[in-house]
């Protein structure tokens, strides 16, 4: 199907629903797609198009992307459509300054060097994107905005409206929730509705209204949460792939193997229900923990990889249900080899868990690590240890499971010592998973350090600066913001050198696992033969690598946790100070070395309960550590 046949098509429907920058271009978007399902369900055409897609191919895709990753502090994505949405000059009088203080990347800064030029182009094509639009019949045009799309989206609805003041404008998604709802509609006449919250029930019923002639009467049409996710229709993605594979210039740039297919099996979270992490604001309206049965998962996914044959699966759930690993796991192990799964977890998972991950083709997860900090982890409420969060990572690359996280800080009471423990366990451990980065802590909406900010201290919250660069001087952005900055008591804002010490550190161990690649530092333990293990260490760096030949007992130091009470004081300063195979953490010796997953879990009495992992389709593991021990 060429370009033109699909931007017919898209325009002869009830309503086109649009998907603005700057949101990736390396999947589709799952929100829109369930709209556009809910909607046939009840009898209405719905279209989506891509302006993501299409402002990518117009900057290049490279810029785009590298815009689309920016630092949030920066708000670049929103400062490039600003002067299209609300009549600023363009002008990168500012920029240098926000750039500055958002610490955004020589590479980027160089991408963006006179973004006046970028914002101009934003603003042609916002121009021709609304009369593409208002070309066909179709009469209600839709925006989604997440994150930085606020700006796209208003200066893309207004531009529609100008040339078809009689359709009508409709803007949702997460930045619409709560009270940004109403501060959104402030934004301009020009959109019509604002949908807060949840909207597979609103919108259908509002658009049929619309269709029909109705007068719809709220301006701001309140969400109604999902309670039964077995009623949700399964959405598709073809115009998503039409509309990327139909332009030519985009070819070879972004690669299909590159391209994740979204999924959502639960809303909410059933941990923050209980235990609301202090700085999370994620789930805004939708806390309440909602699943869908592992059969109809499992159901649904066999029917997307027929029509979107790409293993490359992202669950959007904030966290996997926990019954999960009794009643979807083994389902999707039947299908693992078509199958390579993002999921978010919860970190206290232990070796036969995260084997199970690994043997239903999870082979990506996001745990919500944090900090490397019992008692930062506990003022956050994570329900974790740091020991817990060590023992992950071991796991995780025990299994050749990725693992992303981030490790944050400035929170608000937090201590100099919680930090400096840190700086002297990072060294120690090289050979795992880094941080994906080292992040200062933002107050976001909904969170509890924004709801009951005094609680914790924090006084004077307001909007992030960047917001300001961003909107014009009458709008209130207190009801628009999301990201927030606050005053309060901080090692980490008392000793700026201390977290510069802690963010060198983390530089350093992604750089020893991104430039050494297959040398990447490790800490490897094997069985020779009864009582004779070899242990080999490359985390100091080549020049100080070692190769230990040890018994059991010292096996069982480096592979699993003990009471340093229960061995002799020699045996735990080899553990700890000569192998550095321990660390003590929270009154325990907390082991550091990885081995093949059935060696750990010999060693710590778990049970691994899925298939043999050398029948599995996953690089050879242990070859790894005999290839650096030859040489």
């Amino acid at each position: 199907m060429n370009a033109r046949s699909i931007s017919e098509r898209l325009l002869v429907s009830d309503a086109l629903l649009v998907m603005p920058p700057f949101a990736g271009i390396d999947r589709p978007s799952l929100g829109l797609h369930l709209l556009q399902a809910c909607g046939a369900k009840e009898g209405l055409k719905v279209s989506v198009a891509y302006a993501n897609i299409s402002f990518a191919n117009r900057i290049g895709a490279e810029l785009y992307e590298a815009i689309c990753f920016a630092p949030t502090a920066a708000l670049l994505g929103e400062k490039i459509f600003a002067p299209a949405a609300f009549g600023t000059k363009p002008t990168d009088r500012s920029s240098e300054s926000s750039f500055r203080r958002a610490d955004v990347n020589d590479p980027l800064r160089r991408f963006c060097a006179d973004l006046s030029e970028i914002q101009e182009e934003a603003t042609s094509f916002v121009r021709d994107f609304a009369e593409w639009a208002t070309s066909g019949s179709v009469n209600v045009f839709g925006c989604t905005t997440t994150f930085e799309q606020t700006a796209a989206s208003v200066a893309l609805l207004q531009a529609i409206k100008r040339l078809r003041p009689t359709g009508k404008t409709l803007i949702g998604g997460a930045n619409c929730d709560g009270a940004m709802a109403a501060g959104v509609a402030d934004l301009t006449p020009a959109i019509d509705h604002v949908f807060a919250g949840e909207s597979e029930l609103t919108f259908p019923r509002t658009l049929k209204s619309i269709l029909a002639g109705e007068p719809v009467v709220e301006r701001v049409v309140a969400g109604q949460p999902c309670r039964d996710m077995e009623a949700l229709p399964t959405p598709t993605f073809a115009e998503y792939y039409e509309q990327l594979n139909g332009i030519v210039e985009l070819g070879g740039q972004v690669a299909s193997e590159t391209l994740w297919l979204p999924y959502e099996a639960s809303r909410g979270c059933w941990w923050g229900e209980k235990n609301h992490c202090t700085f999370c604001g994620i789930n805004g309206s939708g806390m309440a923990f909602r699943q869908k049965s592992a059969e109809k998962v499992v159901k649904e996914i066999t029917e997307l990889l027929i029509k979107h044959p790409n293993g490359k699966i992202l669950f959007t759930d904030n966290i996997m249900p926990s019954n999960y690993f009794d009643s979807l796991l083994p389902q999707l192990e039947k299908i693992r080899d078509k199958l390579h799964i993002f999921y978010e977890q919860k970190a206290n998972l232990t070796l036969s868990k995260v084997e199970q991950l690994a043997s239903s083709g999870i082979r990506v997860i996001q745990p919500g690590i944090e900090s490397l900090s019992t008692s930062l982890l506990r003022h956050m409420r994570k329900g974790v240890s740091a020991g817990q969060n060590i023992a992950l990572l071991r796991y995780a690359l025990s299994l050749d499971v990725s693992v992303n996280w981030n490790l944050l800080h400035d929170f608000p009471g937090d201590e100099e010592i919680q930090y400096l423990d840190i700086i002297e366990l990072i060294p120690k451990l090289y050979h795992l998973n880094p941080p994906t980065g080292f992040c200062q802590l933002s107050i976001d909406r909904f969170s509890p350090y924004f709801d009951a900010a005094e609680k914790f201290g924090i006084t004077n919250v307001r909007p992030m600066e960047a917001y300001y660069d961003v909107y014009p001087s009458d709008v209130d952005v207190n009801r628009i913001a999301y990201h927030f900055v606050g005053d309060y008591e901080s090692a980490s804002r008392r000793s700026p050198a201390l977290a510069a010490r802690l963010e060198t550190l983390v530089e350093d161990w992604r750089r020893e696992w991104t430039e050494r690649a297959g040398r990447r530092p490790m800490l490897h333990l094997a069985e020779l033969s009864e009582d004779l293990f070899i242990l080999f260490d490359t985390r100091f760096g080549e020049d100080r690598r070692s190769v230990r030949f040890i018994d059991e007992d010292r096996a069982r130091l480096a592979l699993s946790l003990q009471r340093p009470g229960a061995w002799p004081e020699v045996d735990v300063d080899w553990a700890t100070n000569v192998a550095q195979v321990s660390l003590h953490i929270d009154g325990l010796l907390v082991p550091l070395a990885v081995a093949e997953p059935e060696l750990l879990a010999r060693f710590e009495g778990d049970r691994l309960s899925g298939p043999r992992l050398d029948a599995m389709p996953l690089p050879a593991r242990e070859d790894r550590w005999k290839e650096q021990a030859a040489t």
